[in-house]
């Protein structure tokens, strides 16, 4: 998995980053920058991917082991 950070850093970020929090920016399989298809919202496949997601996090040397999602609708679960 490749991790990267956008720039300019939207507001909310920074202040998420300041409360010692780290967001990431997930592209569903099929969508955005994302390879692969994407067949339906929530197919097997995309729902293995977040599964390796949450698990590359938590591996992470700046990670609690905590992890949380917020958005609304779709959003919510990608990001």
């Amino acid at each position: 998995m490749a991790a990267g950070r956008y720039s300019p850093l939207p507001e909310e970020v920074d202040f998420l980053n300041q409360q010692g929090y780290a967001e990431l920016l997930v592209d569903a399989r099929g969508s955005g920058a994302s390879f692969g298809s994407r067949r339906i919202e929530w197919s097997p496949e995309e729902i293995t991917d977040y599964g390796e997601i949450v698990d590359w996090m938590v591996e992470q040397p700046w990670s609690n082991g905590r992890v949380g999602a917020f958005g609304v609708s779709y959003d919510g679960t990608c990001r």
